[in-house]
């Protein structure tokens, strides 16, 4: 049996739509435990910032120090799992890693130089301009990677936009609820695709 020249190129096309479909969802179930672990942080975190203010500030601290040493065991872990799949590109793997290092070491001096510019903000409104710009930074990975993420960093700025604007009371309880909530669920979407 042969192919005519057009059926070749279609078939050469439904291979290339399966692998970037398989690419896709690979990096889904990746990005999955980062998304449940941040909105479990950020639904802990937020809760008790609503209800023991006293306590909010150390329970984001000890929060975000978890999250941070959970997202680089995480990263490297990935990296691996990307160079065994992948041996003969181990250049690759690290490229990933120096990324991701570069991505974090970034972030983490963003936010205060932010604090620092933008003068003392309340604590409602630096959890809103926080958690905010992780939203948006899901969008821009999710341009990259794929819609689900870009929509789920979507809902959760909606959210967030949301409760600043019309929320008073009980805004922290609401970015635990919704914000975390929004990451958890789309972590868990994404872990059934």
């Amino acid at each position: 049996m042969s192919l005519s020249r057009e059926e070749a190129a279609a078939a050469l096309e439904d291979i290339s739509a399966a692998k970037a479909r398989f690419v896709t969802v690979r990096r889904y179930a990746e990005f999955a435990p980062f998304l449940l672990m941040w909105g479990a942080i950020w639904l802990v975190a937020n809760v008790v910032s609503d209800l023991t203010p006293d306590y909010g500030q150390k329970t984001w601290l000890i929060g975000v120090s978890i999250g941070f040493a959970l997202t680089i065991f995480f990263t490297v872990r990935n990296a691996r799992r990307w160079q065994q799949a992948n041996p003969a590109s181990k250049t690759e793997g690290r490229a990933i890693g120096r990324r991701a290092v570069l991505l974090g070491t970034t972030l983490w001096v963003y936010f205060p130089s932010m604090m620092v510019l933008m003068g003392p903000l309340s604590a409602r409104q630096s959890n809103a301009f926080i958690s905010i710009t992780w939203a948006f930074v899901y969008m821009i990975t999710g341009a990259f990677i794929g819609w689900r993420i870009f929509a789920i960093g979507l809902v959760t700025a909606a959210a967030i936009l949301f409760g600043y604007l019309f929320l008073q009371s009980h805004f922290f309880l609401w970015m635990g609820l919704v914000g975390g909530g929004s990451l958890i669920a789309g972590g868990l979407w994404l872990r059934k695709i």
